[in-house]
């Protein structure tokens, strides 16, 4: 996983996830953290490197869409 600029700002619980992400954005610490615990319970991130940023999606539709 690679988050772009950190931020301390409230989580959302939202982000975009990709591949390559088009743009550089900001992602709250917080949000981090639940991708994170995310991925270890989705099998589909496995091997797979992703950028995320806040986004619309909730976190674990996110991953499963990778």
């Amino acid at each position: 996983m690679r988050p772009h600029g950190l931020t301390d700002e409230a989580p959302t619980g939202q982000i975009t996830a990709a591949q390559r992400l088009p743009e550089r954005g900001q992602v709250p610490r917080a949000d981090v953290a639940a991708t994170l615990l995310g991925c270890l319970n989705d099998p589909a991130t496995i091997g797979v490197t992703f950028e995320i940023v806040s986004g619309d999606t909730p976190i674990a539709q996110a991953l499963s869409q990778l």
